[in-house]
């Protein structure tokens, strides 16, 4: 009788194994994202999200769920998000630990969904736990665990990993059951965040490696017909992404989101998306200096040379890529993934002002992460050596990278926290600037926020919104002459810039220069015609003025805009009797 090779304990046992590093990802997830529960909200979206959205607030009713349905809020259609937040305000009201205690279930539910599909598809649990370790830990998913308003991210993440491991069932059996599950949860994704849509070409890689269903086809003619057969068993699911791609580009083009091709050309948007794959890539090696907010400038003069390497780079990784597809598959479907689940974020077609961001390499980190897990299983078993030093120094990775992340959690504790570290690890981040200067003056240290406001000019001169906000920082000063001449900056840069006209225009009038504050408010009106703070300061000025009929008439309008106004409703009761019996002025 042959002797047969004892086999590791994690096979002989492999649901004990198993358990084992379910518990260490939960562990890890925990040490990591625990302290999330002490951080606040920040300002950064949250009040969108959650803090100032009253239909969220008000918790899963009936108005509220319609509305999540064709709210563009925030610049996307996402309504599972906004039913989620709703869920966390109907059960935690707005104590934040609640809702930071449900980015990380779902964080650890993602880490512990992984590693059993990935063992499911591939039958191979050691590069498959190194791959849900490498996503529980890596300081450059942070952003989408510790910040509340990215709670899409690792949503949507669920329902993808969950997608993955529905359709590996299906291609092991096919049928319109297992099919049609694959089909809801991509569904379910896509209204989680319609960063999903790549996930149909994905599953076209899992055919490659590790599911092999090109294996059997000799003959490039047979390989070609295997891939349109499989791309025609995808349709549903393209169907899906085409749908939910023309609803974002006009939910996004609607809310101003997308950069027109005047404010960003479509060559600069390509350079810098070659500059964003190189620095995703970066960073997924080196996690340092990882920010809340990159500036759009990298691309910006006498960056050439950087480039042009970046192109070059990638090219001669895709060409190694493509000359070890062969030997590792696995290596080809991990670079691929990664190259095509940024395509939807990589800026081509620019949503926001930042030039790339940590939030988006949630999902194409796997890729990365796969290529690298199954390689380093490779080299051990070509050496087997070399088992217990490999074992050694990713365990001591995992512990950098797990203290790393700790670290970079801490920073999404408060506002200030956040952005003087954004400043420290970027250079000319007028953001980071303009935002800590919000929260210096939330904390009422007026000086501080002064200061970064006068950094954020000094770095970009033509923003308005920069001198408007010094203003106003002025006025609370009792600084009125350079108020008035912050809020003429900002006119100055931006003629067209309501806001500054009507804060000058109050400014003027609180001190009795009316004739001056008259043209200001004026305008401010013709600039803001929906705003009814315009509308009734312009008012207050024309009492002033002893121009009752036109007070009257911008009252009114003030009460349209704004019904619940209580001076205005006062105003017009009293005036209304007034400019009756009075001559016309």
């Amino acid at each position: 009788m042959k002797d047969e090779d004892p086999k590791p304990s994690e096979y002989r046992h492999p649901q004990r194994a198993d358990a084992l590093v379910c518990a260490a990802l939960v562990l890890a997830c925990v040490a990591i994202y625990g302290q999330t529960l002490w951080h606040g909200f920040v300002s950064y979206d949250d009040p969108d999200y959650v803090t100032n959205n009253p239909h969220v607030r008000a918790g899963l009713t009936p108005q509220s769920i319609a509305w999540a349905l064709t709210a563009n809020v925030a610049s996307n259609w996402h309504p599972l998000t906004w039913w989620s937040h709703m869920l966390d305000c109907q059960i935690y009201g707005l104590r934040p630990s609640g809702h930071h205690m449900t980015n990380l279930i779902l964080h650890i539910a993602n880490t512990l969904a992984l590693f059993l599909v990935l063992v499911s598809l591939t039958r191979d649990r050691c590069p498959s736990a190194l791959v849900a370790a490498l996503i529980a830990v890596h300081p450059q998913l942070v952003e989408s665990v510790a910040w509340v308003a990215e709670r899409k991210d690792v949503l949507n993440a669920l329902f993808w990993i969950l997608a993955m491991g529905a359709y590996g069932r299906y291609v092991r059996k096919p049928g319109i059951l297992r099919y049609g599950a694959v089909l809801i949860l991509f569904a379910l994704g896509l209204m989680a965040k319609p960063m999903l849509v790549t996930l149909p070409f994905v599953l076209l890689l899992l055919d490659y490696w590790p599911l092999g269903r090109y294996h059997t086809v000799t003959g490039l003619n047979a390989i070609i017909r295997k891939l349109a057969s499989l791309i025609f068993e995808k349709i549903p699911l393209f169907a899906l992404t085409a749908a939910s791609a023309i609803i974002t580009y006009s939910v996004q083009s609607r809310s101003g989101a997308v950069s027109a091709p005047e404010v960003l050309s479509l060559g600069v948007r390509i350079e810098n998306a070659l500059v964003a794959y190189v620095m995703y890539l970066f960073k997924a090696i080196y996690p340092a200096n990882l920010a809340a907010f990159y500036p759009y400038s990298v691309v910006q003069g006498g960056h050439g040379p950087l480039i042009i390497g970046a192109g070059i780079l990638l090219t001669l990784i895709t060409l190694c890529v493509a000359f070890t597809a062969r030997r590792a598959p696995y290596v080809a479907t991990g670079w691929l993934w990664f190259l095509g689940t940024l395509v939807p974020v990589i800026g081509i077609v620019q949503v926001g002002t930042q030039a790339y961001a940590d939030r988006y390499t949630y999902l194409p980190l796997l890729g990365i992460f796969l290529a690298l897990a199954w390689g380093l299983g490779d080299l051990v078993a070509r050496r087997p050596q070399y088992t217990k030093p490999f074992i050694t120094c990713v365990l001591a990775a995992l512990v950098a990278l797990t203290a790393t992340a700790a670290v970079q959690t801490r920073y999404w504790r408060d506002d200030v926290t956040l952005w003087k570290h954004a400043l420290n690890a970027t250079s000319n981040n007028v953001k980071a600037h303009y935002c800590l200067a919000l929260a210096y003056e939330r904390r009422n240290q007026l000086d501080d926020s002064l200061a970064e406001l006068r950094d954020a000019i000094r770095i970009e001169p033509n923003f308005p919104y920069l001198y408007n906000n010094a203003g106003s920082i002025l006025v609370k000063q009792g600084k009125t002459r350079e108020a008035e001449s912050e809020f003429e900056g900002a006119i100055r840069v931006a003629p067209d810039y309501g806001l500054a006209y009507l804060n000058l225009g109050l400014l003027l009038a609180q001190h009795g220069r009316y004739v001056d504050a008259l043209p200001r408010l004026q305008q401010a009106v013709r600039l803001l015609p929906e705003n009814p703070d315009a509308h009734a300061t312009l008012g207050r000025l024309y009492l002033m003025l002893k121009l009752d009929q036109r007070a009257l008439t911008e009252y009114r309008e003030t009460l349209r805009l704004s019904p619940n106004d209580t001076e205005a409703k006062a105003e017009v009761a009293k005036l209304q009797g007034t400019v009756l019996t009075a001559p016309s002025q």
